[in-house]
């Protein structure tokens, strides 16, 4: 199932918007490549890819929590340290060709990045932008 990018997962920080789009076209890259049933060394690379990005943008992200002291950072950055062990006992099962394990990590993707986004990062963007 491929995320759809709208206006509404915007949450009106230039980069953080801009890694949330590049997030959502890596999962749909990795849906596509399941999907066509690319080789397995494809399907690989485009899994690293989506967790090198995650975790270039929690690293960001978790800079601006901190210099902007939010008052839920904690919270926040237990989400991303969820979604690393998850993926993280996801690989094993991605890469033993485990059935169903691709399906598997595209519906928890999908499901995990538009909570987080349109719950968890809705909020920071409300301390970003002084609304709370």
């Amino acid at each position: 199932m491929r995320i759809p990018w709208s206006k509404e997962m915007m949450i009106g920080h230039l980069s953080l918007d801009s890694d949330h789009e590049r997030i959502i076209a890596l999962v749909n890259g990795l849906n596509d490549a399941i999907s066509t049933s690319a080789n397995a060394g494809l399907q690989i690379d485009k899994y690293c890819q989506i967790i090198d990005c995650f975790g270039d943008h929690f690293a960001r992200e978790e800079q601006i929590m901190l210099s902007t002291k939010y008052p839920d950072a904690d919270s926040h950055r237990k989400e991303h340290w969820y979604l690393f062990d998850q993926l993280t006992k996801m690989t094993y099962l991605f890469e033993c060709n485990a059935p169903m394990a691709e399906q598997n990590i595209i519906a928890f993707l999908n499901k995990w990045f538009f909570h987080h986004v349109m719950i968890s990062d809705m909020k920071l963007a409300s301390h970003l932008f002084g609304q709370t």
